[in-house]
């Protein structure tokens, strides 16, 4: 993230750079994708960069609000929002989790999940449960099949995250019916976890194989059931 970039402004090929000064603000800028911008300036008139604007100072929930949205702009924001105990972040639909590698309870308390409860995406700060209730109440409403994907390097949190939707979409369920059927399924994390885990060097509890949980609800939103497909 120190890494220095030179600005250049590029006149033609083979052409020497020439390094702009910071305070040199080019007043056109011009895509160089999609493709179709090559029609609406032509090479022969050259492309201008315009100089990259300061780090965003706000708290933003969604990235995609960034004034500059660039690899260390976004590592940026992840970060500042790290130290703040923020560890979730919306990029529109999608949900990032920086794992704190450490018990969060308020981020957990029961309450939560009736808070985000019908709650449209983005209204209240980034949360997984935010997540599961979209996803339950489209499943509901659309009657069609919802996939929530979980990816993230080794020790990121995978596992510790589909616990937490789980349990969400699970306690979504039992408003309508109490059969402890919840605490069945993610009982069976454990007995998993002791056959198919081991210490990597950044994990010391790593899953060591791919899971598709798969939960069955009635159209009423009851669930009845799951079925777990393990990948080793």
């Amino acid at each position: 993230m120190n890494q220095a970039y030179s600005l250049l402004e590029v006149r033609e090929s083979g052409s020497p750079e020439t390094p702009l000064r910071p305070d040199e603000r080019p007043l056109q800028r011009v895509l160089l994708w999609p493709p179709e911008t090559q029609k609406w300036h032509p090479k022969s008139s050259g492309y201008f960069f315009i100089l990259q604007g300061e780090g965003c100072e706000e708290d933003l929930d969604d990235l995609c609000d960034l004034p500059t949205v660039t690899e260390r702009s976004v590592l940026e924001a992840l970060r500042q929002r790290f130290y703040d105990r923020k560890i979730y972040t919306y990029i529109s639909s999608i949900l990032v989790a920086v794992n704190p590698n450490k018990y969060l309870p308020l981020y957990y308390n029961p309450k939560y999940v009736k808070m985000y409860e019908n709650q449209p995406l983005g209204k209240l700060s980034p949360h997984i449960f935010a997540i599961a209730d979209v996803s339950f109440r489209a499943m509901l409403s659309r009657q069609r099949n919802q996939c929530v994907l979980l990816s993230g390097e080794t020790g990121s949190g995978k596992t510790e995250s589909s616990r937490y939707l789980i349990h969400c979409l699970t306690a979504l369920s039992q408003k309508t019916s109490s059969s402890g059927l919840d605490r069945t399924i993610l009982g069976s994390g454990p007995v998993l976890e002791a056959f198919g885990n081991a210490k990597t060097a950044e994990n010391n509890n790593s899953s060591r194989f791919g899971k598709f949980v798969q939960l069955n609800y009635l159209e009423s939103g009851v669930i009845r059931g799951s079925q777990l497909f393990y990948i080793l």
